[in-house]
C-alpha cells in the first residue's frame, strides 16, 4: 500500500494491490503505517466514482479493524483479479472517491 496526501488540493490517494480476500469481502485492510490516512478519512462515507463517471456504492473505514470497506460493489463492476491494482483518490473537500482498477501498468508515480 502507498498512500499520499496532496494539501494544495486537499486529495488522499491510496494505491493498493488487490488480493483474494479484499476482492472476495469488498474490504481493504491497512497496515499500522497507513492508519494516520485512515483518520482523515473517519466519521464519512464517500461515493465511489468509477472510470466512466458511474457511482458504485460508498466506502468508508472501519476504525476497529483498520480497514476501508464498502468496495464490494466496485470489484463486482470492474472485474478486478488477484494482483490488480486499485487506485482511490479522496477528495476531502467533494466527499468523494475517485477509483481506477488495473493491472500493474497503474501508473505508480502519481503516488
Amino acid at each position: 500500500q502507498s498512500w499520499r496526501l496532496d494539501a494544495s488540493s486537499n486529495t488522499l490517494t491510496a494505491l493498493i494491490e488487490l488480493g483474494d480476500g479484499a476482492l472476495a469481502s469488498g474490504v481493504l485492510f491497512s497496515d499500522g503505517q497507513s492508519k494516520g490516512y485512515l483518520d482523515l478519512l473517519l466519521g464519512d462515507r464517500f461515493p465511489v466514482i468509477g472510470d466512466e463517471g458511474d457511482r458504485h456504492g460508498n466506502v468508508g473505514v472501519s476504525e476497529t479493524v483498520n480497514a476501508l470497506t464498502g468496495l464490494s460493489t466496485l470489484f463486482a463492476h470492474t472485474f478486478p483479479e488477484p494482483g490488480d491494482l486499485l487506485r482511490l483518490e479522496f477528495d476531502l473537500d467533494a466527499r468523494v472517491a475517485r477509483a481506477e482498477v488495473g493491472g500493474t501498468e497503474l501508473d505508480t508515480d502519481s503516488i
